[in-house]
């Protein structure tokens, strides 16, 4: 009685089922759909190379010794690569801890943050998407930087930290707390809100539920602590503007501006009230 013939392995499955179909060919072809389709719907930066990712390891297993890429590596796949992901409330570095690396903001919100001596905060400035965080020594490192939202950060390396040419990130988190001084000694709170929300509003993304409204990516207890004011004040302000029909507010975390001339005005107008 013969012996039963060794089943195949994983890697001959695999060429019988490709050289069948010539899902070479077809898998680079829906791919190429795929990659145009979210491109149109500008996803965010890294979403392709992420699915290629998936699908070359669905093709290729870590296992296959004849592993082989399916699809080519992109520029914006070689960034995903090096970016890491900072979970809502992660801090990205510490008061008094040495940064020596520049980040860049690639998805996501961050805040600078200094904690007082009485327990309560100062958020000192707020990082965009595009925004880079500079290198700074720990013995300049006055905040620290938490993610407000779900964030993806770029870590590039420098010559150096805190050099002649290019700014360090006390410096940079110093000009953004002048620009706040002002507004808090020059404005009331009621002003300082309008201020805010217009400062803000070119960095909301698009809500894609609701026609020209923008997600509000920061709590309100963010907007108090960077205005100097309680969250009682916040929440009443922006009920105030929306009867007033400035703004609008279809749900918790979303935003829709109506009348920007009229925020400019309380912005402007009720300075030293």
């Amino acid at each position: 009685m013969g012996g039963k013939e060794a089943p195949n392995s994983f890697c001959d499955k695999r060429t019988r089922l490709l050289s069948l179909a010539g899902t070479y060919k077809n898998l680079a072809h829906m791919t190429e759909c795929i990659n145009n389709s979210l491109r149109l719907r500008l996803r965010p930066v890294g979403f392709m190379a992420e699915v290629k990712y998936m699908l070359n390891e669905a093709m290729f297993p870590d296992n296959c010794h004849s592993k082989v890429s399916l699809f080519k590596a992109t520029r914006n796949s070689e960034q995903r690569k090096s970016t890491s992901l900072i979970p809502r409330g992660r801090a990205l570095f510490w008061e008094g801890e040495e940064e020596a690396q520049k980040i860049q903001i690639v998805e996501g919100v961050v805040r600078a943050v200094r904690l007082l001596e009485n327990g309560n905060r100062q958020i000192l400035a707020f990082y965009w998407p595009g925004d880079v965080v500079m290198p700074t020594q720990s013995a300049c490192q006055q905040f620290t930087a938490e993610a407000v939202t779900d964030c993806r950060v770029f870590r590039s390396k420098v010559s150096g930290v805190c050099r002649g040419d290019e700014p360090c990130g006390a410096h940079q988190v110093l000009a953004d707390t002048l620009s706040l001084v002002l507004t808090m000694s020059q404005k009331n709170c009621v002003a300082r809100i309008a201020w805010l929300l217009l400062r803000m509003r070119a960095h909301l993304p698009s809500d894609p539920k609701r026609p020209d409204a923008l997600r509000l990516q920061l709590p309100r207890a963010d907007l108090a602590d960077h205005v100097g004011t309680s969250l009682e004040t916040v929440c009443r302000t922006l009920a105030d503007f929306r009867t007033k029909k400035l703004i609008d507010l279809p749900t918790r975390k979303t935003i829709r501006f109506i009348d920007l001339k009229g925020l400019e005005r309380i912005s402007g107008e009720q300075a030293g009230g």
